[in-house]
C-alpha cells in the first residue's frame, strides 16, 4: 500500500508493481518516480500458484498496459537497453520488438515479455499467444469481446471508479487444485459462483465494494465465514459487511479507509478470489 493514496490509486500501482517489479526489478528501477496515468490487465487460465521465497506466485495467462503520465524519455530509453541486454529473447511480433525477460534470480517466477508500444506506453505480458490477441486487436482486429457488454457483473461497476475488476466464470468450477475458480471453491467453498465484480474510489476515504454473485442458496453464510479475519496486530479491526442486495448477488463492503493495514487486509482476501 501508498502511503496517503486512495485505495484506487494503491491498487492501481499495486497491478504495475506485480506485474513489472516482482517479475524483474532490474528492468522495474527505470521507472521509479514515474506517474501511472491508467493501467489495465487481463487474465485468463489460471493455474494453482507455486512456492517461492516471497510467497505464493500466481501462474496465468496475462498482460497489462501500462500508461505514464508522459513520455518515459531517457528513462524509457534505458529501460529498454536493460530489457535488449538481459532478454533471453528478442522478437518481431505483430511489428513490435519484443523482449523476453527472466525472472528473479533464485525464484519461480515465469519470463515476462515486454515491449514499449508508444514513448508513454509499455506492455508486458506472461503469456506469447495473449500478447500476439492484444497487438492484434491494438492494430484493428475484430473479434469477440473476452467479457461481452451482456454480463450480469457488469452492472456492478461504475464509470467513475478509480480502479475496477470482473472476473466471469464458466462451467466446472470445483474444490480442486487444477480448479479453473482457484479459491473460490477451495477457500470459499462455493462451487455455485459465476462472477465478481470490484471497484474501488480514486477519492480518498471510500468504501471499497466487492458483487459477489452466485447460485449458491447458502453463499452468504459461506462468504461470512471467508471474510472473518480476527488479527491482533491492529488496533482497529477489519469491519466487512456483507449483505444480500438482489437474488444470488452478496455486496461486500469495507471501509479501508480506517487504516492502511485494514485496506491490506480485505486486498488480501479479495485479490485471490480474481485469480492473483
Amino acid at each position: 500500500m501508498i502511503q496517503g493514496a486512495s485505495m484506487g490509486e494503491a491498487l492501481q500501482s499495486t497491478l504495475v508493481f506485480n506485474l513489472v517489479v516482482m517479475r524483474n526489478g532490474r528492468i522495474a528501477k527505470r521507472l521509479a518516480g514515474e506517474m501511472v496515468e491508467v493501467a489495465l490487465g487481463g487474465a485468463r487460465r489460471f493455474r494453482p500458484p507455486v512456492e517461492a521465497d516471497s510467497g505464493e506466485v500466481s501462474r496465468y495467462e496475462g498482460c497489462a498496459l501500462i500508461r505514464f503520465a508522459r513520455d518515459l524519455g531517457k528513462n524509457g530509453d534505458a529501460m529498454m537497453k536493460d530489457a535488449a541486454r538481459e532478454a533471453l529473447r528478442t522478437e518481431r511480433i505483430v511489428e513490435t520488438e519484443v523482449f523476453l525477460l527472466p525472472g528473479r534470480e533464485n525464484s519461480n517466477d515465469e519470463p515476462m515479455l515486454l515491449a514499449r508500444l508508444q514513448p508513454d506506453l509499455v506492455v508486458v505480458a506472461t503469456n506469447r499467444e495473449y500478447l500476439v490477441e492484444v497487438l492484434e486487436r491494438r492494430n484493428g482486429k475484430q473479434g469477440p469481446r473476452a467479457l461481452p457488454y451482456d454480463l450480469p457483473e457488469w452492472g456492478f461497476i461504475s464509470p467513475q471508479a478509480g480502479y475496477w475488476a470482473l472476473r466471469h466464470l464458466g462451467a466446472g468450477c470445483s474444490d480442486a487444485d487444477e480448479s479453473p475458480c482457484g479459491t473460490i471453491g477451495q477457500y470459499v467453498k462455493d462451487v455455485e459462483t459465476f462472477g465478481l465484480a470490484f471497484q474501488a474510489s480514486s477519492a480518498r476515504n471510500s468504501v471499497t465494494t466487492l458483487y459477489y454473485l452466485s447460485e449458491n442458496p447458502s453463499v452468504l453464510q459461506l462468504l461470512e465465514r471467508y471474510f472473518e479475519f480476527d488479527d491482533k496486530t491492529d488496533r482497529v479491526r477489519l469491519r466487512v459487511e456483507l449483505r444480500k442486495t438482489y437474488l444470488g448477488v452478496v455486496e461486500v463492503t469495507a471501509d479501508t479507509a480506517i487504516s492502511q493495514l485494514n485496506a491490506f487486509k480485505f486486498l488480501l482476501l479479495v485479490t485471490p478470489l480474481f485469480g492473483y
